[in-house]
C-alpha cells in the first residue's frame, strides 16, 4: 500500500447517502481501508472510502498495490487530515474567504467551573465567523468551494433554499464571489 496525494486520485462522486456509513467507520475508528485505483489513477474499487477521505479533507489517501492489500487498514493520522490547519498567532487576513478557510478550528475556551474529575468542557466561539455568527459560515464555504470545484455552477446565479444561518453564509460568500444568489 502506498499514500497518493488525494489530488492526484480522481473518482465517482457519490451521493452522501452512499458513503455515510463508510464515512461513519472511517472516523469511529480513525483508520481507513485503501482504494484501488486503475493506471489513469481512477478509482475503480472502494469508490465510498474514497468520497469519505474527500468529505474529510486528508491530505492523501491510501492506495492497495493488488486486490490482497484492500483489506489492510491505515491509520487516519497517517493520511493527514489537519494538513490545511495552520495555528498562527496573528489573525491577519487578506480576504473574507481567508478568514472563513483559514481561520479553523473555531477558537474554543476551556470552561473550568464545569471542568471537574477529569471531565473537560469546552465551549465554542461561533461568533468569529464574519457573515451568520456561526459555523455555518464554513459549510457555506465549503458549499460554493467544493460546487465550483467540481463544475456544477454552470451560470453566475445560484438558487438555494436554505436555513437562516446557512443562508447568511451563503449570501456573504457569494456576494464576495459576484455570484447572484436567490434564496427561498
Amino acid at each position: 500500500m502506498k499514500k497518493v496525494l488525494m489530488g492526484d486520485v480522481r473518482g465517482e462522486y457519490l451521493p452522501l447517502e452512499r458513503y455515510f456509513y463508510t464515512l461513519k467507520e472511517i472516523i469511529r475508528e480513525w483508520s481507513s481501508y485503501p482504494v484501488l485505483v486503475d493506471e489513469n489513477g481512477y478509482v475503480v474499487g472502494n469508490v465510498e472510502v474514497y468520497n469519505a477521505l474527500w468529505t474529510i479533507g486528508t491530505r492523501f489517501i491510501p492506495v492497495a498495490r493488488g486486490e490482497e492489500e484492500l483489506k489492510s487498514k491505515v491509520s487516519l493520522d497517517e493520511l493527514e487530515p489537519y494538513y490545511e490547519l495552520t495555528l498562527q498567532n496573528d489573525r491577519i487576513y487578506d480576504s473574507v474567504l481567508e478568514l472563513v478557510a483559514r481561520d479553523v478550528p473555531t477558537p474554543m475556551v476551556k470552561l473550568k467551573s464545569l471542568s471537574k474529575g477529569g471531565l473537560r468542557v469546552w465551549a465554542k466561539l461561533e461568533w468569529y465567523h464574519p457573515f451568520s455568527l456561526s459555523i455555518k459560515d464554513r459549510i457555506a464555504w465549503y458549499m460554493l468551494v467544493n460546487a465550483i470545484e467540481r463544475g456544477l455552477i454552470k451560470s453566475r446565479a445560484i438558487y438555494e433554499p436554505t436555513s437562516m444561518n446557512t443562508g447568511l453564509g451563503l449570501v456573504g460568500l457569494a456576494n464576495y464571489l459576484g455570484l447572484k444568489l436567490r434564496e427561498y
